[in-house]
């Protein structure tokens, strides 16, 4: 038998061959389970373990062309267009758009692109993420 310490809905340690009762001097929730069951970093919501869904992280950069190609699949690529080709749009965002080797997720041209586009912080996450995964 193993028992876990259980801070929070985590486990946060584990002990091998050790009953819960023979554990002296440890303070929090001590649930048993059976032998190599559980791991740290485990979820238990009581009565079930489970593992966590692994967090995606933001890249920081993507190249123009995943962009593009992310944008198209949204349905986004001609608003973005016909932003650009408005004579209304600032001329250093214009090059930006034409010329950057790479566009980063806290540059002032993809907020202001995002806000424009009606997007959340997290939907640009999002469009980064998937850019991230066009080869």
């Amino acid at each position: 038998m193993d028992t876990a310490l259980i801070a929070g809905g985590v486990v946060t340690q584990v002990w091998r061959d050790t009953a819960k009762d023979t554990l002296e001097g440890v303070e929090g929730t001590l649930v048993e389970f059976a032998p190599n069951e559980v791991v740290c970093g485990m979820l238990w919501n009581g009565s079930q373990l489970s593992v966590p869904t692994p967090v995606t992280a933001v890249p920081t950069v993507v190249s123009p062309y995943q962009a593009r190609i992310v944008l198209l699949q949204a349905g986004l690529m001609d608003e973005v267009e016909a932003m650009m080709a408005s004579p209304d749009i600032e001329p250093a965002a214009k090059i930006a758009w034409e010329y950057a080797t790479g566009f980063y997720r806290d540059s002032p041209f993809i907020n202001t692109l995002g806000s424009s586009l009606g997007l959340t912080s997290s939907q640009i996450d999002d469009l980064f993420i998937a850019a991230s995964q066009v080869p």
